[in-house]
């Protein structure tokens, strides 16, 4: 007697808990490219594309929570590609 009725509750619990009513998240916003286009000299593109992206954060250590950060392979060998680390310390 004590299964069955454990079997009756159960089952009312499990009928209870479905609803018709459907939670749907709302539609995510679609992200908006920005496309920058440039020729012959690119120093003002490349500058607007710099502060898009945020401030530079330089060398600060860690994760930071906003802005940008850069690699310069100024220095580096003429074929980076060949399994020496002859790369700069800085």
């Amino acid at each position: 007697m004590n299964r069955l009725r454990f079997i009756v509750i159960a089952t009312a619990l499990s009928i209870a808990a479905c609803s018709d009513d459907k939670v749907t998240a709302p539609d995510p916003q679609p992200v908006q490219g920005t496309v920058l286009t440039a020729s012959g000299d690119i120093t003002a593109k490349v500058n607007e594309f710099r502060d898009l992206l945020g401030a530079s954060n330089g060398g600060t250590a860690g994760e930071q929570p906003a802005g940008r950060r850069e690699i310069s392979w100024d220095g580096a060998g003429a074929n980076p590609f060949d399994n020496r680390n002859d790369f700069p310390a800085a």
